[in-house]
């Protein structure tokens, strides 16, 4: 991780946001597992101290299970490792209504936030955390 940030930081590349980890409630219970300890912290702290400005993108769940966010969210938050955008994938079974329950959750930030959403059944959708300015 620690290379791909320099790489970026060398090339003064500024539209460039990190995203972290795919799907990774296939792999955790409620929410966590290994890939939280092992990867999402560690890439995390490395992004923020080589590059502070950066987007910090995930953990693009595949569902949209309130129990894994609520859980992820509520350890981010502890650990200092909240995203800056909080990516969830939506499948052409699930459906918007279950996609908007999650944004209460953005409440995590450390300072308020503005938040806006986008779904389509082209695209997932995505919920999206700009810091106040």
């Amino acid at each position: 991780m620690a290379e791909t940030v320099k790489l970026v930081n060398s090339n003064n590349w500024d539209k460039v946001a990190f995203d972290l980890i795919n799907e990774p409630d296939a792999f955790g219970i409620d929410g966590i597992g290994d890939w939280y300890t092992e990867a999402w912290v560690p890439a995390f702290r490395i992004i923020r101290q080589l590059r502070p400005q950066a987007q910090i993108v995930g953990p693009g769940f595949f569902s949209a299970n309130l129990s894994h966010l609520n859980t992820f969210l509520a350890k981010a938050k502890a650990d200092n490792v909240v995203p800056d955008i909080l990516s969830q994938h939506l499948l052409d079974n699930q459906n918007a209504d279950e996609a908007a329950s999650l944004l209460p959750l953005i409440t995590y930030r450390r300072r308020s936030a503005a938040v806006s959403m986008s779904t389509s059944s082209a695209s997932p959708a995505t919920a999206t955390i700009s810091p106040p300015r």
